[in-house]
């Protein structure tokens, strides 16, 4: 089995066993390994301009320089790799790129997950309105 492949099972379980939340949640969610492996709920996708949590999901291009806005890449990046390095969730304003090009302030929890020995984060994203 290939490391992609891998994810992509690691991803699929994980999801699996979160999807009560996925599909019950107000808020807007999404899972993120790396840039290929992520799902998001429908609010997720609707929130960003996406048809499908799936047409979401294809898109592969380094995630900060597609989904947010310049000024707040540094934000998630740095709430990212809290959450990986120290196990800490966080609490942070981004604002988001929609596919229209649009901005959208929200308000993004970031949580740590293990699932099987590898470390994802969980994000909600409220928007603020």
């Amino acid at each position: 089995m290939t490391d992609h492949e891998h994810h992509n099972e690691l991803l699929q379980g994980l999801s699996d066993q979160l999807k009560e939340i996925f599909e019950e949640s107000n808020q807007a969610i999404y899972l993120y390994l790396d840039d290929a492996h992520k799902i998001c709920n429908q609010k997720f996708a609707d929130l960003l301009g996406y048809a499908s949590t799936e047409a979401w999901a294809e898109v592969t291009e380094p995630f900060p320089q597609v989904f947010v806005n310049k000024n707040s890449q540094e934000a998630l990046i740095d709430a990212f790799q809290k959450a990986m390095e120290l196990k800490a969730a966080s609490t942070t304003p981004i604002t988001w790129k929609k596919q229209t090009g649009e901005m959208i302030d929200t308000t993004v929890i970031i949580v740590p997950i293990s699932y099987q020995g590898h470390l994802f984060a969980l994000h909600f994203v409220t928007a603020n309105n």
